[in-house]
């Protein structure tokens, strides 16, 4: 196991010194439509609070509570960010997320979702998504529009935001 894991972080450092991490398009733009909804915004992720200062911390004072959260001990982190950051029910929040396993825990726990899968030639987010029943999948976050978060509320309000209504008790599937 030990042999396994070191070799998966050579790999993933030889990958990450041809292909850097960097702020994903229209990032900035989003958390500003965001605001300017008066919606509060939160970032999180697994990793440390200093990437989110290195990409973001330009912009620390655009985002709501904490500014960002790390998920790290908490995978996915869904119940903390919604109640324990913000005090907020699992309907009165809108996570935005690239990874299919957030979205298929999001599903379980009804919590309104909106997919931005990474275009990687090998990726299989998008196709992972869609089987987990995400409704609203973007290629870029400038779809992620003043439209789209009222669609999304509107069937927060109906209970449709994962299909047909009939909200599981909350905990139900979850893991």
């Amino acid at each position: 196991m030990e042999e396994t894991i070191r070799a998966y972080f050579a790999l993933r450092g030889e990958y990450l010194r041809e292909h850097p991490v960097c702020l994903n398009e229209g990032a900035v733009d989003l958390v500003g439509r965001l605001r300017g909804l008066g919606l509060e915004v939160v970032c999180y992720g697994g990793l440390e609070e200093s990437h989110f200062e290195r990409y973001l911390g330009e912009w620390r004072s655009w985002f709501s509570g904490p500014g960002y959260v790390c998920t790290d001990a908490v995978r996915p982190g869904i119940r903390e960010i919604a109640g324990g950051c913000f005090g907020l029910g699992l309907e009165q929040v809108l996570f935005i997320d690239d990874a299919a396993r957030f979205a298929e825990h999001a599903r379980e726990l009804r919590v309104p979702f909106v997919g931005h899968p990474s275009a990687f030639r090998y990726g299989f987010q998008r196709e992972a998504m869609r089987e987990n029943g995400v409704r609203h999948l973007v290629g870029c976050l400038g779809e992620i529009d003043e439209a789209l978060v009222r669609t999304v509320d509107g069937e927060v309000a109906r209970d449709t935001v994962w299909g047909a209504g009939g909200r599981p008790p909350v905990g139900a599937g979850a893991r």
